[in-house]
């Protein structure tokens, strides 16, 4: 998938940095090469790379930021 980095909504940004920071499962829908995926993860970190923010997780599943549906089933919302 080869399309520019989107920056997520604050709210969402929010709610990943909070799953991280307590180290707590959670479900991640995403768009992926193959089409939508859920995911069961822990957060680890939210890294930067090469002006792109993506998720660190346990079990390792690199998920671009601005590629996640949902989380927890709660839909992502666009922009800050």
């Amino acid at each position: 998938m080869d399309t520019p980095y989107t920056p997520i909504a604050c709210a969402l940004h929010d709610r990943l940095e909070l799953a991280a920071l307590r180290g707590r499962e959670v479900t991640v829908n995403h768009s992926a090469a193959d089409g939508p995926r859920a995911s069961r993860i822990r957060i680890l970190d939210i890294r930067v790379r090469d002006g792109e923010e993506w998720l660190v997780t346990e079990p390792p599943v690199e998920i671009r930021l601005d590629h996640i549906l949902s989380l927890d089933g709660e839909p992502s919302a666009e922009g800050c």
